[in-house]
C-alpha cells in the first residue's frame, strides 16, 4: 500500500508529520509515502531520510503519478486500490472543533504528543559553517538573530514589529533570510551560538526543539496575541512577547 501525503509546504508542519509518517509505516498500514513538496523545498530529501519516505517536488511528482492527480483536491483521507491519499493541509477544514495541528493529527488517528521523537534529520556541518562565515560570525562573537519572517517561499509575509523591542546590549545583529542558496537548515548552528533570539513564531520553533540553544527564545504570535495553536506543541521553553 502506497501513501500519499498532502502537506506541500509549510515547512513547519513536514517536520511535525514526521510522526504520522513514521507510524502509518511503523504499523505496516503504507510501505511507502509519496510526499510532493513545493519546488522550494527539494532539498528536504537530503536531511530527513527515513527509509519508506520519498520527497519530490510537485512537478515530478504529476509527471510521474499522473492517475494521482484527482486524489490532489480531495480533503480527508481517500483509498483507492493500493494507494491511501491523506489531505494534511485541510484538517482543520474537516476536523473543524480542533486546533490546527492536531486536527492533522486526527487524519491518522494519533496525537501530537511525543513528535519530536519522529522528526530527525541529518545536519550538514559543512553548509551550517560556511552559512556562519557568510554572516562574518567568528568563534568568540556573540550575537542576535533577529527573524521577521514567516510563511513559505514565495509567498512569505513579513513581520516588523520586532527590531524596536529588541534590547541588543550592543551585540551584533543578523537577520535571517533564506533563498534559493540559503535554507532553514542551514541556520542550525547560527542559532546554537545566539546570545538571544527574536523571532515570529514559524517553523524555526519546531527546529529549536531539535537543536541545543544557549538561550530561550523570544517569540512573537502573528494571531495578534493569541498563543492557542503553538503554546502546546513545543517541549524547549519560549517567552511570549506581545
Amino acid at each position: 500500500m502506497i501513501g500519499v501525503f498532502k502537506q506541500p509546504c509549510g515547512i513547519g508542519d513536514i517536520f511535525f508529520l514526521q510522526k504520522a509518517a513514521n507510524l502509518l509505516l511503523d504499523r505496516g498500514q503504507v510501505h511507502k509515502i509519496l510526499w510532493p513538496v513545493n519546488n522550494e523545498y527539494s532539498y528536504i530529501g537530503d536531511y530527513i531520510k527515513t527509509p519508506g519516505i520519498e520527497f519530490l517536488t510537485m512537478d515530478i511528482f504529476f509527471q510521474k503519478y499522473p492517475t494521482l492527480q484527482d486524489f490532489w483536491h480531495s480533503h480527508g483521507r481517500i483509498k483507492k486500490e493500493d494507494t491511501i491519499f491523506f489531505d494534511f493541509q485541510s484538517a482543520d477544514q474537516v476536523y473543524i472543533n480542533k486546533k490546527i495541528m492536531e486536527a492533522k493529527c486526527e487524519v491518522i488517528g494519533t496525537t501530537h504528543h511525543d513528535w519530536q521523537k519522529y522528526f530527525n534529520y541529518e545536519r550538514n556541518d559543512d553548509r551550517e559553517q560556511k552559512h556562519l562565515d557568510k554572516l562574518n560570525v567568528e568563534k568568540g562573537d556573540e550575537f542576535i538573530i533577529i527573524n521577521k519572517r514567516y510563511g513559505s517561499l514565495p509567498n512569505e509575509v513579513i513581520f516588523n514589529d520586532i527590531k524596536a523591542t529588541v534590547n541588543g546590549h550592543g551585540l551584533k545583529i543578523i537577520e535571517v533570510t533564506c533563498n534559493k542558496n540559503t535554507h532553514l537548515f542551514d541556520w542550525g548552528k547560527c542559532f546554537e551560538l545566539a546570545k538571544q533570539i527574536y523571532t515570529i513564531d514559524t517553523s524555526f520553533n519546531y527546529l529549536f526543539d531539535k537543536l541545543n540553544l544557549i538561550t530561550v527564545p523570544n517569540v512573537w504570535t502573528r494571531r495578534k496575541n493569541d498563543w492557542s495553536e503553538i503554546d502546546y506543541l513545543f517541549k524547549n521553553p519560549f517567552i511570549k512577547m506581545n
